[in-house]
């Protein structure tokens, strides 16, 4: 049985993605873990302090699925269409997950400590900016900027293939559009 850190973080994403984290009090994340609301409060201190470790334990997840896939003994343009696709397929895999990343990043609830965390996570991919950048595979942008334009690039094709209700498009038309997506992507990081 998991510890009781882990069930709290556990509940706490099932109740997200039912009911959003603006509607779901410490109190519902308690009873579905099965533990006093007290022993939450022993665990993190405010219901701030369990969303930044949620979210950061699903950042985690994204970065072992995406980095796990990409071998770093590849070009540059190939490393990253293995991250875009791996990206994409864990929120693809994960909606619900997606939604709650999404609610986070948009209420604005993730301490700066969290977010330098992230961008630890995600060294391999600064790594393979910094190298397309140094070999001229990349235009000589901000990595900052490459690293926000990358994910705001695949979360729109994630969004526009999680709006159909219910299903997803057909698998032809989804890897056309993960697909379409890195190469506008590419072009427009490219000299």
């Amino acid at each position: 049985m998991p510890d009781k850190r882990q069930r709290i973080i556990a509940a706490a994403i099932k109740l997200f993605e039912e009911n959003g984290f603006w509607n779901t009090s410490t109190a519902n994340i308690s009873r579905e873990a099965g533990i006093a609301t007290g022993t939450l409060f022993r665990y993190f201190s405010t219901k701030d302090e369990l969303i930044n470790e949620l979210f950061l334990e699903l950042e985690r997840e994204i970065a072992i699925t995406i980095y796990g896939n990409t071998p770093e003994d590849t070009d540059v343009r190939t490393r990253l269409k293995l991250i875009w696709d791996s990206y994409i397929r864990w929120n693809l895999e994960n909606p619900g997950k997606h939604a709650i990343i999404a609610q986070l990043e948009v209420a604005s609830r993730i301490s700066h400590s969290v977010k330098r965390q992230v961008v630890d996570l995600n060294q391999f991919t600064v790594k393979t900016f910094k190298e397309g950048i140094k070999q001229g595979e990349i235009a000589d942008y901000p990595v900052s900027f490459l690293a926000a334009f990358l994910s705001s690039s695949s979360n729109s094709v994630i969004r526009q293939l999680l709006s159909h209700p219910g299903r997803l498009p057909g698998k032809k038309a989804r890897e056309q559009l993960i697909t379409i997506g890195f190469e506008t992507f590419w072009k427009g990081i490219t000299p």
